[in-house]
């Protein structure tokens, strides 16, 4: 019988109503609708973009983004007569919306992120309320961590208006992994408005958003007090991620962001409700302890996809905390004298350490009381940690001199007496300052706001140089927010201000000179420095280490500006640095020349080159089609010759597109044409955002005059365009260096001519170009080399990496990481370290090669320097490893024995290059090694028979490698493609031969062998595929593939960034190599399923009688060889079998057909889980030490 069940109650369909405000900033906006219309919905839904009144230029492109949008999706736009602000711009969407019956849920969308497929279906799944995401870039628990980077640049297909590809994969895929680890995660907790979705009914409960906070800020705050007192439910769901491009980050103390509106709104949120706001310094835990208790509850499988973001979690705390340590002391002075002694290693700190070695046991053994103990431990620490941080926004109000009109009470007692209050201050000021090494800079400290200065990026660099010590800037410019008498802006850097009354000046300069003078170090930026408080007098001291850097003809400026008595005063300050600096530090060689010649007997320093400019990667590529855009980015002083420049754009306005960027626009404005005002673009941006700009611009303005000033110049913006592939126009080419070096120009008769180049011109001068800036970068390097060594002493050899160490879990260094199976198979072992959560930093001792910039690529953090006890000590205690892998890089031992460090060393090969010196300084460095890992028991034996390793210390770690990558060669569907663009016949039998072009691979016995194949095989090819060492052995492969008439069949074909392809077109892999400790390219070639010829020797030894092997006895038992590498030599009788194997491998056409379980022994993944074991291993030893200290 037919039962029939009644229909059940449908729940009506959902279809969400999304309110985007939009403000200038149109690029953003783009991709936020962009990323709209690209990500997959089950859910239906209509989006409504308002504008709030942008300016002309910005509302253009926005208006014609949602024009495509709005007809082909019938999208709505709302253009806004004035700024209503957030509240009332996203009260106009929710009004629209509310009209409309079908709108079930509202979802206000701040106008710059970025989200992907799914997005709004879980949103709405998690229930509750109001319901929001995470971001990696909120002032609330809501901020999480991320492990992966976007250029905004690089985000946009303006063609299109879409968000490209490669920018959105990224943020899906984070998105789709954390989804993953944390599905299901929904916690109760307030919001912030960047994504909120509100069920329509919740609008009629609690009202609209309050427009009284303009223009933003707190009307988040205020609306989830009303819902919650309208007893709606708040949900954060924690397994939905968005982009947020936001100016927050994870971790950042933002004390001082409040400006004068946001401080009003905050005062109307606390009067409105009757409470005191709190700062959110504790948010970034509340979110770490949120995800840890969900992991703790998690079944095993899915704590494998929690552990690594949980491990991002403890990074990013982990810096923050570093932070907080340095800032939070009972008083400023109290925490100045801390910070100058070491800064690290504080109480919250200590704290953390060990409540973060508490989680990672319980999440390798749950256990639910001492889970519910843990988390109990990180709430109240939580509390701890902001009451200290509101010590420290408390103490802030003392951190400048009291005055009458700043009557409130400092914290500590200082003498009101002026005299003994200086006394007072004295003393204090050496009991900081006693502790500093480090060099004192007179001139202003390079803040953000001042970093599209090029004075300031030239500080910025050399800055850079010496991370390794204190940085003390003395500095009398006030800047706007920062009044107080020091500064500490990032770590071992203090800036004192010698600015204010003129107590405080004498007060400050007094501690100023005490720094000097125990520093003993000293670095001029441009004799105007000199000039200032009469500083110029510390040249005088001979037992100080004296550097002036000139940064341009400062006299000659003045004389330019008809300030002759200035010029004079300055000149003086030039012959007195001449006579009493050590080093006198030139921008360009004309400029040397040139003071060279005006100070002749005079000059007693040593002089350096050195043209500084700001650092980032330079790129000439092709504009996209439209009218040329020329850009001018500097200053409006004289010898820029602002009048001539805007004459130059009156003439050619109808012809090119201009855009003036400068630091004070409005003066720059004034000076146009009414006419003009419109037409062109005149605006402040950072130094960030013009980097960013700069890809559209194809010409740039540099017009200085030619005289002195600017024929010894090296302009920053002149350097940033070639850089950045613009070509420059310019009045007189006389311009420092750079007619010499081969600069391609255009002149301004040529603007004014309508003689622009083409594109294609202007793209092959934009490359040519490139050249300039690399030799640039070449006397940059050695000016910077030079610099170096004059104030480092020992550290002579050693450039500073700029940037800070960060920490890690495990430090790698190499030597040399250029290309190879070595590189390889660190980079492997990187990966799946970093997989199973622990933090990794790569030591580069040597040469860097294109090894390094796979790392980087990879997510990797990179240091490239040489190797120096000193520095590597200072890095290991900054680093603070838990261990280190040496892959045959033996320095560094001795500084890790000493500090305690575990050192690991890795032994890819037997070391048979070794003389009698280097194996008596590995016997040495082996008995301070803490274990060793040999890649095969081959390698073993040998290292344990001739190299003093403790067998009992050493495990056998085989290489493996990417088994599912490999899988689609196996299939070989791209073999007849690949054939086909290589130019080898489908009928051809090809042996692939892949390795450096060394002495041990020993390719002239597989060409000698492969001569005796061709005859029995005439579809023989032979292909030999690496990278070349040794040129010699190189010219000799190319005689014998003359000698055997063979340049037809054997093709060397370089090194090549995967052997995947040919692995995929070839037919059987050959090598003749004399020893190997475990060939990454045999292993892969089985896993392909390519046959393989080769000397038994390692593990391959072991598949000796297999289908699929073909294997030849070696020439040498390297037990007891004690001869050279280069005196190795192939037999006959060797190259003979060689040859044989391979005919027989032909005729056969046998695969090696590996089982599974035996694919699976090759796999990375299991293969490199040893390392992760002794990681573990290691740290459970170093945590159980560091607990019973604690």
């Amino acid at each position: 019988m037919l039962c029939i069940r009644e229909p059940e109650a449908t729940i009506p369909p959902q279809k969400v109503g999304i309110v985007m405000v939009s403000y200038n900033a149109h690029e953003m906006v783009r991709m936020a609708l962009a990323s709209v219309r690209q990500a997959a919905t089950e859910v239906d839904y209509e989006l409504m973009l308002v504008d709030n009144a942008s300016r002309p230029d910005e509302r253009a492109h926005i208006a014609s983004a949602m024009a495509k949008h709005t007809a082909e999706l019938g999208w709505r736009y709302v253009e806004l007569p004035r700024n209503l602000g957030f509240a009332a711009g996203n009260n106009v969407g929710i009004r629209r919306f509310l009209a409309d019956p079908s709108i079930t849920h509202v979802c206000l969308l701040n106008s710059d992120v970025l989200v992907s497929d799914g997005w709004i279906d879980r949103l709405l799944h998690a229930g509750g309320d109001l319901v929001s995401a995470v971001t990696h870039r909120a002032d609330s628990e809501q901020a999480v961590p991320i492990d992966y980077t976007l250029d905004p640049a690089r985000c946009l297909d303006a063609q299109a208006e879409r968000v490209e590809p490669q920018a959105l994969a990224r943020v899906a895929e984070f998105a789709r992994r954390r989804a993953a680890a944390w599905r299901g995660h929904a916690v109760d907790c307030d919001v912030t408005f960047f994504c909120v979705v509100l069920g329509s009914a919740v609008f009629a409960d609690v009202g609209l958003l309050d427009e009284t906070f303009f223009p933003g800020g707190y009307e988040d705050d205020d609306y989830c007090l009303r819902a919650r007192a309208a007893g709606k439910r708040i949900v954060l769901a924690r397994d939905v991620y968005l982009h947020h491009w936001g100016s927050g980050s994870f971790g950042a103390l933002a004390f001082e962001r409040f400006n004068a509106h946001a401080a009003k709104n905050r005062a109307h949120l606390e009067a409105k409700h009757g409470l005191r706001w709190r700062h959110r310094a504790e948010k970034p835990l509340l979110s770490y302890t949120a995800d840890l208790a969900f992991a703790l509850r998690s079944e095993t499988g899915q704590r494998a996809l929690q552990r690594p973001l949980l491990a991002l979690h403890e990074r990013a705390i982990t810096a923050y905390i570093d932070e907080l340590d340095a800032r939070s002391d009972e008083s400023p002075a109290s925490w100045l004298v801390r910070a100058l002694r070491g800064g690290r290693g504080g109480a919250l700190n200590t704290r953390w350490a060990s409540l973060r070695r508490r989680a990672g046991r319980l999440l390798a053994r749950p256990d639910a009381a001492a889970a519910a103990a843990l988390l109990g431990d990180l709430d109240a620490w939580a509390q701890a940690l902001h009451a200290a941080v509101e010590r420290r926004l408390e103490a802030s109000s003392a951190t400048s001199m009291p005055t009458a009109a700043n009557p409130a009470q400092p914290v500590l007692a200082v003498p009101r007496h002026a005299g003994a209050r200086l006394r007072w201050f004295v003393r204090r000021g050496w009991h900081v300052v006693r502790g500093l090494r480090g060099i004192v800079f007179f001139g202003g400290y390079c803040y953000a706001e001042r970093e599209s200065d090029g004075y300031f990026q030239r500080i910025r660099y050399i800055d850079s140089l010496f991370r390794d010590r204190w940085r003390i800037y003395i500095e009398s410019a006030a800047l706007p927010g920062r009044a107080r008498w020091y500064d500490v802006p990032e770590p071992r850097v203090l800036v004192l201000r010698v600015a204010g009354s003129r107590a405080r000046r004498v007060a400050v300069g007094t501690l100023a000179i005490l720094a000097a003078l125990r520093c003993r170090k000293v670095y001029f930026h441009s004799v105007l420095r000199m000039r200032e408080h009469r500083w110029g007098w510390l040249l005088h001291l001979p037992w100080l280490r004296k550097a002036v850097d000139l940064h341009g003809a400062v006299a000659e400026e003045f004389r330019l500006l008809g300030a002759f008595h200035d010029a004079v005063v300055h000149e003086r300050e030039e012959f007195r640095a001449a006579r009493h600096a050590g080093l006198l530090i030139a921008v360009t060689q004309a400029m040397q020349d040139y003071f060279r010649d005006k100070i002749r007997r005079d000059l007693a320093a040593e002089f350096v080159v050195c043209p500084v400019f700001p650092a980032f990667a330079p790129r000439a590529v092709a504009r996209p089609p439209g009218r040329p855009v020329v850009v001018y980015a500097g200053g409006l002083q004289r010898w820029q010759q602002v009048p001539k420049m805007l004459d130059a754009i009156a003439r050619t306005i109808g012809q090119v597109e201009h855009r003036l960027y400068c630091s004070e626009p409005q003066a720059l404005r004034a000076q146009l044409a009414p006419h003009l005002a419109a037409r062109v673009v005149v605006e402040s941006k950072s130094h960030e955002a013009l980097v960013e700009l700069y890809d559209e611009c194809h010409f740039g303005f540099v017009l200085r005059d030619d005289g002195i000033v600017n024929r010894v110049a090296c302009p920053t913006k002149l350097v940033e365009y070639i850089a950045a592939g613009i070509v420059p126009i310019v009045d007189s080419p006389r311009i420092g260096d750079f007619a010499q070096l081969g600069l391609e120009c255009v002149g301004l008769d040529a603007l004014l001519d309508a003689r622009l180049p083409d594109e294609a011109q202007r793209l092959a001068m934009a490359r040519r170009n490139l050249e300039v800036y690399a030799k640039l970068r070449q006397a940059r390097d050695r000016g910077a080399e030079q610099i170096v060594a004059f104030f480092g002493g020992q550290r002579s050899r050693t450039l500073p990496a700029p940037c800070t160490v960060p920490r890690c879990d495990v430090l790698v260094q190499v030597e040399n990481f250029e290309a190879g199976g070595l590189e390889n198979v660190v980079l492997d072992i990187n990966e799946q370290i970093v997989r199973a959560g622990w933090s990794l930093l790569l030591l580069v001792h040597g040469s860097a090669g294109a090894a390094v910039e796979r790392a980087r690529a990879a997510g990797c953090t990179v240091i490239c320097r040489d190797f120096e006890a000193g520095a590597y000590r200072d890095l290991l205690r900054q680093a603070a490893p838990r261990v280190v892998f040496a892959h045959y890089a033996l320095r560094g031992v001795d500084e890790c024995h000493a500090l305690g460090v575990p050192f690991v060393q890795v032994i890819h090969n037997l070391y048979l290059w070794f003389d009698a010196a280097e194996r008596e300084r590995f016997a040495r460095a082996a008995r301070l090694t803490w274990r060793f890992i040999a890649v095969s028991q081959h390698v073993k034996d040998y290292s344990v028979a001739r190299l003093a390793v403790d067998p009992r210390r050493c495990d056998v770690v085989h290489n493996g490698v990417a088994v599912q990558t490999l899988r689609r060669v196996r299939l070989r569907a791209r073999r007849d493609e690949l054939r086909a663009r290589q130019e080898v016949p489908n009928d051809a039998f090809v042996f692939l031969d892949v390795g450096a072009i060394n002495h041990q691979k020993n390719h002239l016995a597989t060409v000698r062998a492969f001569a005796q194949v061709v005859g029995a095989v005439p579809s023989a090819r032979l292909l030999i595929v690496g990278p070349c060492y040794e040129r010699e052995l190189l010219a000799q492969l190319h005689a014998a593939i003359a000698a055997h008439e063979l340049h037809r069949q054997v093709r060397y074909l370089g090194a090549v960034s995967t052997v995947h392809d040919w692995l995929e077109l070839a037919d059987a892999f050959v090598t003749a190599s004399f020893f190997e400790g475990f060939s990454l390219a045999i292993a892969e070639a089985v896993v392909a399923n390519v046959p393989v010829v080769a000397p038994a020797l390692g593990w391959i030894a072991g598949m000796s009688g297999r289908r699929g092997f073909e294997l030849v006895a070696p020439d040498y038992d390297f037990g007891a060889y004690r001869g050279s590498l280069t005196a190795l030599r192939s037999t006959p009788r060797f190259e003979r079998d060689l040859a044989q194997a391979m005919i027989r491998v032909a005729r056969a056409g046998e695969r090696p057909d590996l089982s599974e379980a035996e694919l699976q022994e090759l796999d990375s993944r299991h293969a490199y889980a040893a390392y992760l074991r002794l990681i573990r291993s290691c740290s459970e030893a170093r945590d159980a030490l560091a607990d019973s200290v604690v």
